[in-house]
């Protein structure tokens, strides 16, 4: 959480909470734009977001860890580290959007 909050100057506490919404009109600016599949889907999603100006809120959610998880620490810390680094690349070459009409998704 701490390494994606400076890779990718995002200032949330909890950017690996699985609960996400968003506006329909938000969700499809963002997944268009979105390139990372996989653990980091949410990293990018959140830094897309902010990138665009679009208005965020963190709620407290209530999450019941499941014993069944299929979530390895190090392979997929691993690979989310590197899907870190390439959000960030990405938005350094401006290859995502850099913003968008200021009164959409708000």
């Amino acid at each position: 959480n701490l390494f994606a909050r400076i890779l990718l100057s995002i200032r949330y506490r909890d950017t690996q909470c699985g609960c996400k919404v968003f506006r329909s009109d938000v969700a499809k600016t963002l997944l268009e734009s979105g390139q990372i599949d996989g653990f980091a889907f949410d990293l990018e999603m959140l830094f897309l977001a902010e990138r665009c100006g679009f208005a965020i809120s963190e709620v407290p959610v209530t999450v019941v860890n499941s014993d069944s998880s299929t979530v390895r620490a190090l392979s997929d810390g691993i690979r989310v580290a590197r899907d870190i680094s390439l959000i960030r690349r990405l938005g350094k070459r401006g290859q995502y959007p850099a913003a968008v009409d200021s009164s959409y998704g708000r």
